[in-house]
């Protein structure tokens, strides 16, 4: 039998797994240590972000980090979705992304520029409203929407 547990962060030692996972997943992102640092981790300590974690025989393998939209009453903004590695393909980042949806019945707005993301959000139904450098670098990242109230305009 297989133990997978999928939970929302709800402890001191979990922020510090999830820290430590983040930090060795960068993917190249300017400025990554510092978002997870200086934006990442205080946010989720004063709950303005909210996470679910993926557990594999109580290792954490997986998370899905998400907030309101800072301007946007009717959204939710993915920020990060990571699965290590070795867990891929095990449907875990599916999972994720959906309880977000099933959780917040919101619009949601993410942006990525990992091709294998973008594939898992398209299985979800979300679409592509733009690609454009949204963080000075080289690399153009999509911005994606996911409807689940109608939105006029976009």
């Amino acid at each position: 039998m297989v133990n997978i547990n999928i939970k929302e962060l709800d402890s001191n030692k979990e922020l510090r797994l999830l820290r430590k996972f983040l930090l060795e997943q960068s993917l190249g992102y300017p400025s990554y240590e510092a978002w997870v640092d200086g934006v990442c981790i205080p946010e989720l300590e004063q709950g303005y972000k909210k996470a679910y974690l993926a557990f594999y025989y109580g290792h954490l393998v997986g998370d899905a980090i998400f907030q309101k939209h800072k301007e946007l009453s009717d959204f939710i903004e993915f920020k990060n979705l990571r699965i290590h590695p070795e867990y891929r393909g095990r449907y875990l980042g599916l999972f994720l992304a959906r309880q977000i949806e099933v959780e917040n019945n919101k619009n949601i707005i993410c942006d990525t520029r990992e091709k294998d993301i973008v594939g898992l959000l398209k299985r979800l139904d979300y679409r592509e409203i733009a690609v454009q450098n949204l963080y000075d670098s080289n690399t153009l990242d999509i911005v994606m929407i996911k409807e689940m109230i109608p939105i006029i305009g976009i």
